[in-house]
C-alpha cells in the first residue's frame, strides 16, 4: 500500500474496486465522509467552513464533506465551479439543505470573512496545465482574505492544478496547509514544485487495492509500517555495549556542536554506549552539554604532521565499536584530509608534514570495511578521491548527502542534482555499491539494487543548522544496533522525521531546533512501533 502511483493507475485502482463490488458513490461517500471527519477531528476551536467545488468527482467530494459538516454542526459555505447543480451525489439531504449555496465572487469574498477552513475541491488527480479564469479569482479572492486573517487550507486529492504525475503546477495553482490524499499515494505530490503546495499529507483509506503488476523498482513511501519492520528490538538482559556502540568521528573549534547533536541523537535513538573522537580542545564543551557521551580525544593540531597519529588513536579505539559516523563538523582542512585517508585505508593520503624535522611515511592501513555512516565534511573528503568506491568496496556504509554534496560526488552541478532528485540518487547508489540518502524536500533512500524510498513527509522546519547532524546520529544508532544498511537509513529517515513533526506540534512548523528533534527521538520510536496506519 506504499508504491507512489500516477493517475492512470489510480484510476485502474479505482475500476479494480467498482468491479470487485464497491460502487462509485460509495467510493465517494468513504472519500468525503473521511475527509469531513479528519477535517472535524483536526480543527478542534473551528466550525465555519468554505468549500470550492468543480465539476468532477473531487467535486463530489466537496460536496459529500459540505454536508458531512453540517451534519457535525458546523456552519458550511459551498461556492461552486462549472458545477449548475448539486447532481447526484452520496450525501444526506437534511445535512446538504443546512449548507448555504455562494452564488457569486461578492457572496464568496463575503463567507471568507468568517470562515476558519477553506476547503479546495476543484480539480483532482488530473493534471491541469492551466487553471480556468473564475476558478483564478477564487483562488486570489482567498489569497487576499489569508492576508488578513488566518484560515486553514485544506485540499482534496491534491491540490487543484497539481499534476499526479510530474509534480508540475499550474500557475497561480493555491497553496494548501494540508492535504488530504484519497485512497493511494500519488507520485506528483511528492515531487518538485508540487511538494511546495500539498503542505502535510494525510491519507484517507477508501478501500484501493496497490496493483500487483508494479515494478520491483517502484518509488514508495517509508511507512510507519515499513520503518517498524527495519527497527531493532530491545530485549529485557541487554547492557549498554551489547544494545549498540557507536564512535562518532568529527568536530573541529568552530563545528563543536556538530559531533555533539549526531552523538546525543544517537543515544536517544537507542544506541547504549556512544563515543566521540573529537580534538581534545572541544571535548569539555561537549562533555559538559551531553554527560553520557564519552571520548576519544585527539591531539589539537592544525599540521598534517598530526593525521598520523589521530588515525592510530581511532583505529586503536574503534574495534570496541559497532559502527561509526564519520564527518559532522569534521572540517577540510589539515590534517584532516591526511587523517581520513590513514583511517580509512586509501593510499598516498599522507605526506611529510608541515612544521620541524621529516616524518617517515605511515605504514600500509587496509581499506576500512565496516559499517559506518557518511556525512558533511566526510562526503566531501570522499569527492576529492579517484572512484573511491572501489577502495571501500567491502564496507557497509551509508551516505546521507544534501544536493550540493551528492553534485560534488558524481561531479554535476547542484542544479542538476535538484532538477531530477530521485534519478541522481538512484545513480549514485548504483554506481558507488552503497546507500543513498538524499536530503532534499522529500527525501529519499536510494539503494544499490536500484529501489528508492521516500520520506511519508517533509517538515519546513528541518530547515535548521544541525538536523543533518540529528539524521546522521540516528542512522549510525541504528547501525550498530545491528540493522543493515538499507534498513538503518529507511528506519533513521522515518524516525527523524517522526521527531521532527513531534517538534513542530509543540513548538510551531518552524523555528524548533535540531536539539527539539533530538528530545522528541524517544517518543517518535514509541509512535513509529504503536502505529496502525496503512500508508502515512
Amino acid at each position: 500500500m506504499t508504491a507512489l502511483l500516477n493517475a492512470d493507475e489510480i484510476r485502474a485502482a479505482e475500476h479494480a474496486a467498482i468491479d470487485a463490488g464497491i460502487s462509485e458513490a460509495e467510493l465517494m461517500a468513504r472519500a468525503g465522509n473521511g475527509i469531513a471527519d479528519l477535517i472535524h477531528q483536526d480543527s478542534v476551536f473551528a466550525s465555519n467552513a468554505v468549500v470550492l467545488a468543480g465539476p468532477g468527482n473531487n467535486g463530489g467530494d466537496g460536496v459529500v464533506i459540505a454536508a458531512r459538516l453540517a451534519e457535525h454542526g458546523w456552519k458550511v459555505s459551498l461556492w461552486c465551479w462549472n458545477r449548475p447543480e448539486i447532481g447526484d451525489v452520496p450525501a444526506d439531504e437534511g445535512s446538504l439543505k443546512q449548507v448555504s449555496r455562494l452564488e457569486s465572487i461578492d457572496e464568496l469574498s463575503g463567507a471568507l470573512e468568517s470562515t476558519d477552513v477553506l476547503i479546495d475541491a476543484v480539480f483532482g488527480a488530473g493534471s491541469r496545465a492551466e487553471l480556468p479564469e473564475d476558478v483564478v479569482s477564487a483562488f486570489n479572492l482567498v489569497r487576499t482574505h489569508l492576508q488578513k486573517r488566518y484560515i486553514q487550507v485544506w485540499a482534496v486529492d491534491v491540490p487543484s492544478g497539481a499534476s499526479s504525475d510530474d509534480g508540475s503546477v499550474a500557475d497561480k495553482a493555491l497553496l494548501a496547509d494540508v492535504t488530504a490524499m484519497i485512497g493511494l499515494p500519488k507520485v506528483g505530490a511528492y515531487l518538485l514544485p508540487a511538494a511546495g503546495y500539498t503542505g502535510d499529507i494525510r491519507y484517507v483509506e477508501i478501500g484501493l487495492e496497490e496493483p500487483d503488476n508494479l515494478n520491483a523498482d517502484r518509488a514508495r513511501l517509508i511507512s510507519a509500517r515499513r520503518a517498524r519492520q527495519a527497527l531493532p528490538t530491545r530485549r529485557t538482559g541487554v547492557h549498554k555495549r551489547s544494545a549498540g556502540t557507536l564512535l562518532v568521528i568529527g568536530g573541529a573549534p568552530n563545528y563543536f556542536g556538530a559531533p555533539r547533536l549526531t552523538g546525543e541523537a544517537a543515544l536517544r535513538s537507542g544506541a547504549g554506549l556512544v563515543s566521540i573522537a573529537a580534538p581534545s580542545s572541544i571535548i569539555s564543551s561537549i562533555a559538559t552539554a551531553v554527560p553520557e557521551l564519552t571520548f576519544v580525544p585527539l591531539p589539537a593540531s592544525e599540521h598534517s604532521s598530526a593525521a598520523g597519529r589521530m588515525a592510530k588513536i581511532v583505529r586503536d579505539n574503534w574495534s570496541s565499536v559497532d559502527a561509526l559516523a564519520i564527518g559532522p563538523g569534521l572540517g577540510t582542512d589539515d590534517p584532516v584530509p591526511g587523517f581520513l585517508s590513514q583511517l580509512l585505508g586509501f593510499d598516498g593520503g599522507l605526506r611529510s608534514g608541515i612544521g620541524f624535522g621529516t616524518h617517515d611515511e605511515p605504514d600500509p592501513v587496509e581499506p576500512f570495511a565496516g559499517r559506518a555512516v557518511i556525512d558533511a565534511d566526510g562526503l566531501n573528503w570522499l569527492s576529492t578521491q579517484d572512484e573511491w568506491w572501489k577502495t571501500l568496496s567491502n564496507a557497509e556504509l551509508v551516505l546521507t548527502p544534501h544536493p550540493g554534496e551528492l553534485g560534488r560526488l558524481l561531479g554535476v552541478e547542484r542544479s542538476e542534482i535538484e532538477s531530477d532528485p530521485w534519478t541522481h540518487a538512484r545513480n549514485a547508489a548504483s554506481k558507488f555499491g552503497h546507500v543513498v540518502v538524499l536530503k532534499y524536500a522529500y527525501s529519499v533512500v536510494a539503494t544499490p539494487d536500484g529501489k528508492l524510498w521516500v520520506a511519508h513527509q517533509a517538515p519546513v522546519g528541518l530547515a535548521t543548522a544541525g538536523s543533518g547532524d540529528v539524521l546522521t546520529g540516528v542512522i549510525g544508532s541504528l547501525l550498530a544496533q545491528g540493522c543493515s544498511k538499507v534498513e538503518a537509513a529507511i528506519a533513521g529517515v522515518r524516525l527523524s522525521l517522526e521527531a521532527a513533526l513531534e517538534s513542530a506540534a509543540y513548538d510551531g512548523t518552524t523555528g524548533y531546533l535540531a536539539s527539539d528533534i533530538i528530545e522528541h527521538l524517544p517518543a517518535a520510536r514509541e509512535q513509529i512501533i504503536r502505529s496502525r496506519n496503512l500508508i502515512g
